[in-house]
């Protein structure tokens, strides 16, 4: 029996966002998720994310070259992402900054 691929963790909050249809989804180290919603940024309920998490959250969408590149050098990450292949189903534009040593936002 196969087992059945596991939903990345981001799908919860890209649900969230399009349940709200918020604008923004912000993560960043040792804070808790943020959203924009009608025009301004809010902290969503729940814990602040560890650096290790949030990088994870990324990680865990993210291809082993893009994964490469993040942890090797200082950069902007812009990654358009489908939750779903059906085309009505939520769509984001994500972005995060990388020193080199993970994640930042």
């Amino acid at each position: 029996m196969a087992s059945e691929k596991k939903e990345p963790r981001i799908h919860k909050y890209l649900k969230y966002v399009g349940k709200l249809k918020a604008s923004d989804l912000h993560f960043k180290s040792n804070a808790r998720v943020r959203i924009r919603h009608k025009g301004s940024l809010k902290p969503i309920k729940g814990a602040p994310l560890s650096a290790q998490e949030v990088e994870d959250i990324w990680f865990e969408i993210m291809n082993e070259c893009l994964r490469q590149i993040v942890e090797t050098e200082f950069i902007e990450t812009d990654v358009a992402y489908a939750a779903s292949p059906n085309p009505q189903e939520l769509k984001m534009r994500l972005k995060g900054i990388s020193t080199g040593g993970g994640i930042l936002a």
